[in-house]
């Protein structure tokens, strides 16, 4: 957070990074687990298309999350890189 401020990256648009950040890392473990419970349905016998809904919504809300955080990688990358610092690596 610190070098993000030296660079001029506005402290919301950071934290709106990590945020965006955190949410897919825990969308993805939430869609591992629903993705292994619908293949496992089938083998006792119970079927449940809401639980396909859910996860093909996920995925989808989860892409979208991550157009965003590209956009603000990128944004403070090249912030970062015009005041000379070396961008994480994310």
């Amino acid at each position: 957070m610190a070098i993000a401020e030296k660079t001029g990256v506005d402290r919301e648009k950071f934290c709106r990074f990590a945020a965006l950040f955190s949410r897919i890392s825990a969308d993805r473990k939430i869609i591992s687990i629903l993705e292994r419970l619908e293949r496992d349905l089938p083998m006792s016998g119970v079927h449940d298309p809401e639980t396909r809904l859910l996860i093909s919504e996920m995925i989808l809300k989860n892409k979208t999350t991550e157009v965003q955080i590209e956009v603000l990688r990128s944004e403070i990358r090249q912030a970062f890189l015009r005041k000379g610092f070396s961008p994480s690596v994310w």
